[in-house]
């Protein structure tokens, strides 16, 4: 596996400088994320950051979509979104050695990571500017062919599926009150709401792993490569839940900073922030709360409590929420 890992890291930087003319000093491998190799090179341009693309998690198919998203975040970056900025060669941000393993050089982003919850009002007031600034910026570019939609049947076969499953392999009680509180939405659920969600490109991954700050701004939001057109409500629900939701508490007082920075460039109310939590709710609910969810990593663990959340006060949202426009006011 060091053998391999080292193959890889020569065969990019040999690339890298080929291609950009750089002459790299030094790298600091990052030991981030799933699979992908990551570093950090200094150069004698500057700084700058290598993402290498594994290809059991990006097959071709997938790398389509990458080669648009950073295509999109090139242009976010020249447009004032605090993104790291893609490097290009000939007409494409995606970059591959001459083994074909792709790649991408962008610019490194100082910042810090914060925990869940751990947000101050300052950083989610700019987050939420960064946000709407994203959103309207991205509103201009032609859209894709939507790439998920809530469906009340696949959801219902989903939690089916996870109910069996977790009765069969004798889970927890816990696990199974979970899974079986999702049967009691499902059963009532009005597809209706999500109508009139409006479609585009979505960052689709704005948790705070993927959001670096620098004191109380934002200093980058990165990993674009999920990037599709969905619903851009789905990137303020997942942002407002990982920054402010903390010990099964939900901070109205962070929701509404968010809510006021995003609000100077998209207009958002809050019956659409009832619906993107209940949005979110139908793409998630059975990718994290399933037979298994006691057993997964830190990661899935906090998504899994942000659905429950959700879960736990479906009928309250509106209440709940309407609050947080309230304190604007």
């Amino acid at each position: 596996m060091i053998a391999e890992v080292e193959q890889v890291r020569q065969e990019i930087f040999e690339s890298v400088e080929r291609t950009f003319h750089l002459q790299i000093y030094s790298s600091k491998q990052i030991n981030r994320g799933w699979r992908n190799l990551k570093w950090k090179i200094e150069t004698n341009k500057g700084i700058l950051f290598v993402k290498q693309y594994h290809l059991k998690r990006y097959p071709k198919e997938k790398l389509v979509h990458v080669r648009k998203a950073l295509q999109l975040q090139a242009i976010l970056a020249e447009q004032g979104v605090p993104c790291p900025k893609p490097y290009q060669d000939q007409d494409s941000y995606l970059i591959y050695t001459d083994s074909c393993i792709p790649y991408v050089l962008t610019d490194y982003c100082e910042g810090s990571l914060i925990l869940p919850g751990e947000a101050n009002l300052q950083q989610m007031d700019h987050l939420g500017q960064m946000t709407g600034k994203m959103h309207k910026i991205l509103s201009q570019f032609p859209q894709d062919p939507i790439d998920w939609q809530p469906i009340l049947t696949v959801m219902v076969n989903q939690w089916k599926n996870n109910w069996k499953r977790a009765r069969d392999e004798k889970r927890s009680e816990n696990v199974l009150t979970a899974i079986d509180r999702q049967q009691t939405i499902l059963d009532r659920m009005e597809m209706d709401v999500f109508q009139d969600c409006r479609i585009g490109w979505t960052h689709w991954d704005l948790w705070v792993d993927n959001i670096l700050f620098i004191h109380d701004s934002v200093a980058a939001i990165l990993d674009f490569d999920r990037m599709k057109v969905v619903y851009p409500e789905l990137d303020v629900a997942r942002a407002i839940l990982s920054c402010s939701l903390k010990e099964n508490r939900l901070n109205l007082d962070l929701t509404s900073a968010f809510l006021q920075g995003y609000n100077q460039f998209v207009s958002f109310t809050s019956k659409e922030l009832v619906r993107s939590f209940r949005l979110i709710w139908c793409q998630e609910s059975a990718k994290w709360v399933r037979p298994e969810m006691e057993e997964r990593p830190g990661t899935a663990k906090r998504f899994a409590e942000e659905v429950l959340w959700i879960t736990k006060y479906w009928d309250e949202l509106e209440e709940i929420l309407q609050d947080v426009f309230d304190k604007r006011n």
